[in-house]
C-alpha cells in the first residue's frame, strides 16, 4: 500500500491565526474547497477548525460566526502524521479517532492537511486497478491477479 507522501498534491495547507473568526474560516475554506483550516499563532500549530466544528461549536449554539474567534472554538488535540506512514494505517487510525482531517508533517514542518476523502480516493484507485486486472484476466488479456502459475489436476 502507498505511503502518505504519494497522495500529496503539493498544495499548501490553509492556515489562519487564532484571532481570525469562524466566518473568516468558513469563507477561506469555501474559496479553497477544503473542509479544515489549521490554526497557528506565532508560527506554532495550536489547533484545527473544521466544517464539523463550525456546525457543532458555532452554528448550533447560536454564536455569531463574525464575532467568534477560532481560538475559542477550534479543536486543540491535534493528531498529525508523517509522510512515510502507510495510507491504510492512517485510514484505520483516522477511523478509530473519528477524525476526517489530519495534518501531515515532514522533517517537523507542516506540509499538508490530508482528508478522509484523499484516503478514500487512493483506496478507490487501488480497487480500480484490481478490477481492471481481473477483467483483463477473464478476457484473456492479462496475467490476472495471481503471479504464480495455476496448477490443475492431471496437468502434472
Amino acid at each position: 500500500m502507498k505511503q502518505i507522501r504519494e497522495l500529496l498534491t503539493g498544495r499548501p495547507p490553509l492556515v489562519l491565526p487564532g484571532h481570525a473568526t469562524a466566518l473568516d474560516a468558513a469563507r477561506s475554506m469555501t474559496e479553497e474547497h477544503v473542509g479544515a483550516v489549521l490554526i497557528q499563532d506565532e508560527g506554532r500549530r495550536c489547533g484545527m477548525f473544521t466544517e464539523r466544528d463550525l456546525m457543532r461549536r458555532v452554528v448550533t449554539p447560536g454564536l455569531d460566526p463574525a464575532l467568534t474567534k477560532l481560538r475559542d472554538v477550534m479543536s486543540t488535540e491535534i493528531w498529525a502524521v508523517t509522510t512515510d506512514r502507510r495510507v491504510n494505517e492512517v485510514a484505520r487510525e483516522m477511523q478509530s479517532r473519528h477524525v476526517r482531517h489530519v495534518p501531515v508533517t515532514e522533517d517537523g514542518k507542516l506540509i499538508a492537511v490530508l482528508s478522509l476523502r484523499d484516503l478514500l480516493r487512493a483506496h478507490l484507485e487501488v480497487k480500480r486497478g484490481e478490477v481492471k486486472a481481473l477483467t483483463d484476466y477473464i478476457k484473456g488479456q492479462g496475467e490476472g491477479p495471481v503471479s504464480s502459475p495455476v496448477r490443475r489436476e492431471g496437468n502434472g
